[in-house]
């Protein structure tokens, strides 16, 4: 190690990345949208068991 810190590949955050989750729940909406959205990944689907639940966390 040259004691450099870490520095992501620019050609994979430049890349048109869309992201689909499977699951709703907590984990989901709190945890994985948040890294997604700060990692500049849109998220283009949320599938759960009940629409419901997948609306909820889409309008997040």
């Amino acid at each position: 190690m040259t004691g450099k810190s870490f520095e992501p590949d620019v050609k994979v955050r430049t890349k048109e990345y869309r992201i689909g989750c499977v699951g709703a729940g907590m984990i989901m909406a709190e945890c994985h949208l948040a890294a997604y959205k700060e990692a500049g990944f849109p998220v283009v689907a949320i599938a759960s068991r009940t629409k419901a639940n997948a609306q909820k966390v889409a309008d997040r």
